[in-house]
């Protein structure tokens, strides 16, 4: 397993007064354990862990042991944007089969049933440890691949995922030591429109630092919130954006991402 030392919740204050410095990989992650969180069949047995996510068809629903109701979130001042666009080259760390040109990022699934890819920023451009990414997404060939932002964790099976489809559906995964819990989920919870702007915060709470805040909006409607042990993923300031095909139904295809902004955020 890879550790990334900087991500140490130990670090966290001192980490974010560095600048400049490259940015651990957010964690590439085996696709299998994403077939039964987001709905997938079976997959080729890999040494990925067996998944542990339980499924939910309500848009308010929690599913996860320590997921919590809605709380509210604040957002702040931006911190960092890009058009993600070249020649920008804001984001540098990626995973297989991602392009960048004058479109934005895209990222391509090659593999239906378990393929999936990630980039990551170069650097963590003063992104303090409660964070909002908002980021505008399109299908070139409306597929029906899960996709968003990838956010804590301290090695490469170790964060959250807060993913959309086309469909309108959406899931807020825990994953933890390679293993998923599922903390959310959702049925056509939001009306599609392309591009989908997706807001994915990622908050300790003022009232209890041993809590992580995850929430997740698209097209403006927030489809949930979550509270989650700092034990279980700890805190950091990374992010990366992902794309995957959890089922061999749900084919392959590309993720194009464009304009993206990171802000600062907060919870009581």
């Amino acid at each position: 397993m890879t550790t990334f030392p900087d991500l140490d919740p130990r670090r966290r204050r001192r980490r974010r007064r560095r600048r400049g410095r490259v940015a651990a990989p957010l964690p590439l992650l085996a696709a299998a354990a994403l077939l039964t969180a987001c709905g997938g069949g079976t997959h080729a047995a890999t040494t990925t862990p067996t998944p542990r996510a339980v499924s939910s068809t309500s848009s308010d629903s929690s599913t996860g042991s320590n997921a919590t109701g809605s709380a509210d979130i604040s957002v702040g001042d931006q911190v960092f944007s890009s058009t993600l666009k070249t020649p920008t080259a804001d984001f540098g760390i990626h995973g297989p089969n991602v392009y960048e040109d004058g479109s934005g990022i895209t990222l391509d699934v090659a593999n239906a049933g378990g393929g999936y890819t990630y980039s990551t920023p170069i650097d963590f451009h003063g992104v303090p440890d409660s964070f909002e990414v908002s980021v505008k997404i399109d299908e070139p060939q409306q597929n029906s691949l899960y996709a968003g932002i990838a956010c804590r964790g301290m090695d490469d099976k170790n964060t959250y995922l807060l993913l959309v489809d086309g469909k309108g559906d959406y899931a807020i995964v825990q994953v933890k030591a390679g293993n998923q819990t599922l903390l959310k989920k959702g049925d056509a919870a939001f009306s599609v429109s392309w591009p989908i702007t997706l807001e994915a915060a990622c908050v300790t709470p003022d009232s209890d630092d041993t809590m992580n805040r995850l929430s997740l909006t698209a097209n403006g409607t927030r489809l949930a919130t979550v509270d989650d042990s700092y034990d279980n993923v700890a805190g950091s300031n990374s992010y990366a954006l992902f794309a995957v095909s959890p089922g061999a139904d749900t084919g392959k295809g590309s993720v194009l991402f464009h304009d993206l902004t990171v802000s600062n955020a907060s919870s009581q």
